[in-house]
């Protein structure tokens, strides 16, 4: 039986005909409906069918929700890397260069570790609950990536990676999660068994968590005992622990919703919301602000330290010398008592004016610490 057909309007001749309504078309000319894809079909693999011309130009509804998924995935994946940062240095934002440089150093006493995050500006030893906090956000950062490079393609995790480095400022997590996604999405790395797929892609992870707690020994300080030790590593064996059983909750709401991409999105807003909950009920975010406030004004801070005035001394000797010779300076010096007077004198209000300023400075961080926090148990 002859299919039916529609004349155009233009010419009046037939057009294309009409699919048959036994299951095989949906009534418009030439279209197949998204419904009738392969079932499990991946979004990306829809999409790339839908631009070859296989699916109308105006996108369906399915892809259009599953792109807002993915928008609203990466909003959420934004804000967890920029309350991670916050967490370590008391800012939300911080986009200069010297943020992105100083992470990359991993050579020398001021290379930064993960163990700067369990120390500074809150140590797990001051609060325990801190370390699962960020043991929960660290095992979210590792596992949506993978997913969304699981669920869709690779290259719909690299926004999510990007943000990693942008907004959380680790830029050797971001690297290895390249390679992450690279073990669990690309062929021929990709295994069919997805969850498999996703444990392969923690694997150097791992090796980063191991490599990135190897602190010099002036940076562990008084940490050096074997349960010390394991207390800076805890926060990170849970993020491991965490990070796998988020990739298997995300994996099973995928299967069970045959792999659309719904699933990342409601998983990733518990595991973000968790960590700020228990956050906000144990440590508290005055605690931030008041350790930072601790490590720069506090009796152990380096304005505090014991000074050498000496180049401070000379710097008022080159002052009376055309010649920068110190041997001239200290005969300069030593030959009048008035002269020795008089500079003394004049080193004493230097010095007084610096004591001044830095106390000036420090009594305003204190009033905004009381402006922002007026409720914290550290206002008296």
């Amino acid at each position: 039986m002859a299919q039916p057909s529609i004349p155009s309007a233009a010419t009046g001749e037939p057009a294309l005909p009409l699919k048959s309504a036994d299951g095989s078309g949906d009534g418009r000319p030439g279209v197949t409906p998204a419904e009738h894809a392969p079932a499990g079909a991946e979004p990306a693999e829809q999409l790339g069918s839908m631009l070859a011309g296989n699916q109308p130009a105006r996108p369906p509804r399915h892809a259009v929700r599953a792109a807002l998924l993915l928008f609203l995935n990466l909003l959420l994946f934004s804000g967890l890397c920029i309350f991670i940062h916050w967490l370590h240095v008391a800012r939300a934002f911080d986009f200069s260069w010297r943020s992105y440089i100083e992470p990359l150093k991993f050579w020398g006493e001021q290379a930064q570790t993960l163990n700067d995050f369990v120390i500074y500006p809150i140590s797990v030893e001051q609060n325990l609950m801190h370390g699962v906090v960020l043991g929960l956000l660290v095992a979210s950062i590792v596992a949506v990536p993978i997913s969304v490079a699981i669920l869709y393609r690779f290259a719909y995790a690299l926004p999510f990676i990007a943000a990693v480095l942008v907004f959380a400022h680790m830029p050797w997590m971001a690297l290895t999660l390249v390679g992450s996604c690279i073990l669990a999405a690309v062929k021929p790395f990709r295994l069919s068994f997805r969850f498999g797929a996703g444990l392969v892609g923690i694997l150097p992870v791992i090796l980063y968590l191991y490599l990135a707690m190897q602190g010099a020994p002036q940076q562990l300080g008084t940490y050096s005992s074997p349960d010390q030790k394991l207390l800076l590593s805890a926060p990170w064996l849970l993020a491991i622990l965490a990070a796998c059983a988020m990739l298997g909750i995300i994996m099973a709401f995928s299967r069970i919703a045959n792999y659309r991409r719904g699933a990342v999105a409601p998983v990733m807003a518990i595991m973000f919301a968790t960590p700020a909950i228990l956050f906000a009920r144990y440590v508290g975010f005055d605690e931030v602000s008041y350790r930072v406030l601790e490590s720069v004004y506090g009796p152990r801070a380096p304005m505090f330290a014991t000074r050498d005035v000496s180049g401070d001394i000379f710097s008022l000797l080159e002052e009376r010398l055309e010649s920068a010779d110190r041997e001239r300076m200290l005969s300069w010096f030593l030959s009048d008592a008035n002269k020795r007077a008089d500079l003394l004198h004049r080193l004493v209000g230097l010095l007084q004016r610096a004591f001044l300023a830095d106390r000036r400075e420090a009594s305003e961080a204190c009033r905004r610490f009381i402006a922002d926090h007026p409720g914290s148990r550290y206002v008296p």
